[in-house]
């Protein structure tokens, strides 16, 4: 998923994560708490 946003996990680990859930997952906010 990280591939996709292009946000390096090494860079930002929680914040490639949360941006992930947001784009592909932003219909469940739980995901993105």
């Amino acid at each position: 998923m990280r591939a996709s946003i292009g946000v390096p996990a090494a860079t930002t680990p929680s914040g490639g994560v949360i941006a992930a859930q947001r784009r592909f997952a932003g219909h469940s906010p739980i995901l993105i708490i």
